[in-house]
């Protein structure tokens, strides 16, 4: 038979979260694609709270679609109006995860100095291309780092940075 009170097939209790139930089953409200749209162009420059995984992805892929296929100055057009927000939500994102937003200038020091490197190659000779390679290398490692904080699940309580996210 089944076990008796208010629990579930797999005597689990009717209307508690458990691991692997989607958001939605439990009242939880997901972040379209649209409402994802607005939220971030309502807070254009707001760099405090936090932000949804499902809000950060979706203001990136309509990022995205916005310059594929454009006109190239037109493109670079959007992009300059699209900056601030996308750096907005990458904070908030990053907060999500309980990390500070100055986390995703942490690729530009390595790519300063290899394009630096790089520029000055024919001054300073062929060495300081080695130097250029290896910031290089240095940047992508930093930019995996920073890619893995913005896919991982958001922290499930209240951190230093706020509330977790409605959406």
């Amino acid at each position: 038979m089944g076990q008796p009170g208010p629990y579930g097939p797999q005597g689990v209790p009717v209307g508690a979260p458990y691991a692997g139930a989607p958001p939605h089953a439990f009242g939880v409200q997901q972040m379209t694609f649209g409402a994802a749209i607005r939220t971030c162009f309502s807070k254009y420059a707001t760099v405090t709270g936090r932000a949804s995984r499902a809000e950060y992805w979706w203001w990136t892929l309509f990022s995205v679609l916005l310059n594929v296929g454009l006109i190239p100055i037109v493109g670079q057009l959007i992009s300059l109006a699209l900056l601030l927000p996308s750096v907005a939500v990458a904070v908030r994102r990053l907060h999500d995860v309980d990390r500070s937003g100055w986390w995703q200038l942490l690729p530009a020091a390595p790519m300063a100095l290899a394009a630096t490197s790089a520029a000055m190659a024919s001054v300073l000779g062929e060495g300081v291309i080695i130097v250029a390679g290896a910031m290089t290398v240095a940047a992508v490692v930093c930019s995996v780092v920073i890619l893995i904080w913005l896919i991982k699940p958001s922290d499930p309580g209240i951190n230093r940075f706020g509330p977790p996210p409605v959406c």
